[in-house]
């Protein structure tokens, strides 16, 4: 009998430790404090998302870029999930031509890294700190996807967007082949033929405008180049090449993005006399005929004017071009009003306060 109850009561002291035991695990596995390491508030709980060191945390994703077409001046909008509301725990890194991921403009001590402008756990605002710089990095805007970085919650994620396109460029150059006139002006003049060979970013259906004014007929080969001619009436009848001033040159391509330059550019096409010459070579004064002069060239002024010269005579007369530049024209003189026989020159000027030229063309007048 006594040998039993010692079994019993080591049987009983078993359970008793048991039971403690268990109470003791419900109790700690309810603790509500923060030290408690099963409490999923706490902050080094391991399946805390919060946890920074947290392995199993939510992976990053990425569902929607805005906008499609990407430029390196653009606010990009990143929707997907396991990003960090706070933007300063947030990193966003664009992939570079060598491949790889390394910091931006450091080089050349810029900054070309992205800002974070805004955060949530679903969304990334991000903008180029230095839009040129990382531009200049999207040499190859042909590579798809271009590669970028997110890292967020001690994860990362590389992804792509799907096209990357350069920001418009141009330089506005003169083509001296085309422009026979030699005014006083070395700048772009109107009825000159330009281009651009190393220009990038003019994609799709772009359009050149000159001071406001849209220049027909602009041509755009690739994204690269550009060729144009400007109107010879671009600034009105203005009659001086002289007269120059900075203009806006503006393109704007397919997608909407633009380039403006502030470039010089004379008023007026250059005008330049390339022949003149009378109908006959001697005309008689007492038949009271008409000399006829003909002068051509390029973009003659409606200001110009014409004087006949002879012994002890002179007389003016305007030139009579007409608007629009044109490449020819002609004036005429009564010979029955000249004087003497003899030979008379012809000189021309662009205008009333011009110094004259030299002849341009003779002729005899006999009686």
């Amino acid at each position: 009998m006594r040998k039993n109850f010692s079994v019993m009561k080591k049987y009983l002291s078993l359970l008793i430790i048991g039971a403690t035991v268990i109470c003791m695990h419900c109790s700690t596995s309810n603790d509500p404090t923060a030290n408690n390491p099963n409490n999923p508030n706490n902050p080094n709980n391991p399946n805390n998302p919060n946890n920074p060191n947290n392995p199993s945390g939510s992976e990053i994703t990425v569902t929607s870029v805005s906008p499609s077409v990407i430029y390196a001046n653009d606010v990009i909008t990143i929707t997907g999930t396991g990003f960090n509301a706070d933007p300063a725990k947030d990193t966003f890194e664009m992939g570079t031509i060598f491949s790889g991921f390394a910091p931006y403009g450091t080089e050349f001590g810029a900054d070309g890294k992205f800002k974070i402008i805004s955060a949530s756990e679903t969304q990334l605002v991000v903008q180029a700190s230095d839009a040129q710089y990382i531009d200049f990095q999207l040499g190859n805007e042909q590579k798809r996807p271009w590669p970028f970085r997110i890292k967020a919650n001690g994860k990362k994620l590389v992804s792509g967007f799907t096209k990357v396109r350069r920001m418009p460029f141009c330089i506005f150059e003169r083509d001296h082949n085309t422009n026979v006139g030699t005014g006083c002006s070395f700048f772009l003049c109107p009825g000159d033929t330009m281009f651009s060979d190393g220009a990038r970013g003019l994609y799709g259906a772009s359009e050149l405008y000159i001071n406001g004014v849209l220049i027909s007929g602009a041509k755009f080969p690739d994204s690269t180049k550009m060729r144009a001619r400007i109107p010879k009436t671009l600034f009105g009848n203005t009659h001086d090449d002289c007269i120059t001033d900075q203009f806006d040159f503006k393109i704007i391509n397919g997608d909407g993005r633009s380039v403006t330059r502030k470039v010089y550019m004379s008023m007026s096409p250059p005008m330049f006399i390339d022949g003149a010459s009378f109908d006959q070579s001697t005309y008689s004064r007492s038949g009271g005929g008409v000399a006829k002069l003909t002068i051509t060239g390029y973009s003659l002024y409606n200001s110009c004017e014409v004087r006949i010269s002879g012994l002890d005579y002179q007389a003016i007369s305007a030139l009579g071009a007409g608007d629009g530049f044109p490449n020819h024209a002609s004036v005429e003189f009564g010979v029955g009003a000249l004087p003497h026989n003899g030979s008379y020159s012809v000189s021309i000027r662009r205008n009333s306060t011009a110094d004259w030229g030299f002849p341009i063309a003779s002729f005899t007048a006999t009686n």
